[in-house]
């Protein structure tokens, strides 16, 4: 079978969902190919047997846009395409509007808030009629569309994948520091500057305790300076790269998530494989498919900053608390191991396959 797969970049969820993918439909025998709209760094990621080309030769605009990316799957006559993220998808659907070969598009993000305006939404919706199947990351997303087939809707949840780095703070730092963290781009909806905030309180109530940021919001000028406002320098711990998440995180031992938009959040699942008790605001319904209240994490209403900082604080006093809440965790994101995940897209493939056949 000839896979095609659209993504942005190698870098990003999609882009790790699409890797993963590739790499999976070519240890089966099939032809893969990636169509990348950037391809500054694909170098850098070692995909045998799986070619990888770029979709677009230049950005421009929508129609312009939809007719490369026509040219570039033309080219390969692929048996099914798989596109990932909002604005590739309305691209490829709109170019194969008088194609036969199917078309599975995958929303990587809240598709109630994504995109942003109306005229977006409506172009997508018009666009995903033309879907023949639609995956979303959580139950909750099914259904977004006003106009698509509902019996369209599969649920294709991330790969969360095994973490050979588990937790084990949770008795040693009775005494000592107790460590806070989170992974975040520069992405405003992150709310790292709203954490930062929150933290301050929880470093009022309890000075023990401090925080960890990772990731490229570390460079942030506004958070530096929020940091220096607040004195908080010798509190708060800025790093901007790290080679091994799992080991980065299992040095911790409490993770928090302040984001206002998410889809299936990456970091805080990357933080549950490794047994870190989490805090997060519930920026949509859909993360109560991954974090049971009080089970496996704490979940927090939006704006909620009270309650967010007495759960935290509640964490911090009580060890054997993180320990039951972080091996809960472990054993909930066994489900979304990558062996499971992939039956599901099997089975998509094969699905359409077969009706393709009929």
């Amino acid at each position: 079978m000839i896979i095609v797969i659209c993504v942005d970049k190698f870098i990003g969820g999609a882009g790790n969902v699409a890797q993963l993918l590739a790499r999976h439909f070519a240890s089966r025998g099939d032809s893969v190919t990636i169509l990348l709209d950037d391809l500054s760094i694909q170098k850098r990621y070692q995909l045998s047997n799986v070619s990888v080309k770029k979709r677009l030769s230049k950005k421009s605009n929508f129609i312009k846009n939809s007719f490369q990316t026509f040219q570039s799957i033309k080219r390969i006559n692929p048996d099914i395409i798989i596109s990932f993220l909002t604005y590739i998808n309305r691209e490829v659907l709109f170019s194969q509007l008088f194609s036969k070969t199917p078309v599975i598009v995958s929303e990587r993000s809240n598709p109630y808030q994504t995109p942003p305006t109306f005229k977006g939404k409506l172009l997508r919706d018009i666009c995903y009629i033309r879907a023949s199947l639609i995956t979303v990351q959580f139950e909750y997303f099914k259904g977004f569309s006003r106009f698509a087939d509902h019996r369209k809707y599969v649920v294709t949840p991330n790969m969360i994948l095994k973490s050979n780095h588990i937790c084990k703070n949770y008795f040693s730092n009775i005494q000592n520091t107790i460590s806070f963290v989170t992974l975040a781009s520069k992405t405003p909806s992150k709310r790292i500057d709203l954490m930062i905030k929150i933290f301050k309180e929880i470093n009022l109530k309890n000075p023990n305790t401090n925080l960890y940021i990772y990731g490229s919001v570390s460079t942030e000028p506004s958070i530096i300076k929020l940091i220096d406002d607040l004195k908080l320098n010798q509190k708060i711990i800025l790093v901007n790269h790290i080679s091994n998440v799992h080991e980065a995180l299992s040095k911790h031992d409490i993770y928090l998530m302040t984001s206002s938009r998410e889809g299936f959040p990456n970091s805080l699942s990357e933080a549950m494989s490794t047994g870190l008790p989490s805090v997060s605001f519930k920026c949509h319904d859909g993360l109560e498919e991954l974090i049971l209240n009080g089970q496996n994490g704490f979940l927090v209403d939006e704006e909620n900053v009270d309650a967010f900082i007495r759960t935290s604080l509640s964490l911090v006093k009580n060890p054997l608390l993180r320990k039951e809440i972080g091996l809960k965790a472990i054993e909930s994101t066994k489900k979304y191991n990558s062996n499971k995940v992939f039956e599901i897209w099997d089975d998509l493939i094969k699905h359409l396959n077969i009706k393709k056949l009929l």
